[in-house]
């Protein structure tokens, strides 16, 4: 979870192993701020080539105390032409 009024590097990472969702590969970040419920929205277009059905993650970094999260839940890549993933942090 995080805390409210902070500001976040979410940064983004892939993996080509099927069932490995850490991060093998640095792919993109972006910076986020939370509101008073502990919530942000994330917008982000990663420009990265990555393999048809890799795994894509996240890690959360609270920018004030640099303490990181565990890599999040993954989500499997299906690309075809551009793709774009809607992926949520809380």
């Amino acid at each position: 979870s995080s805390i409210s009024n902070t500001q976040y590097l979410i940064e983004y990472f892939t993996n080509p192993a099927a069932a490995d969702c850490e991060g093998a590969r640095f792919v993109g970040f972006a910076r986020v701020a939370t509101g008073a419920n502990g919530e942000a929205s994330v917008s982000i277009t990663l420009t990265a080539t990555v393999a048809n059905g890799s795994k894509l993650s996240a890690t959360a970094t609270n920018l004030t105390t640099h303490d990181t999260s565990e890599f999040s839940a993954c989500q499997a890549i299906t690309v075809v032409g551009r793709a774009y993933l809607p992926l949520t942090a809380r």
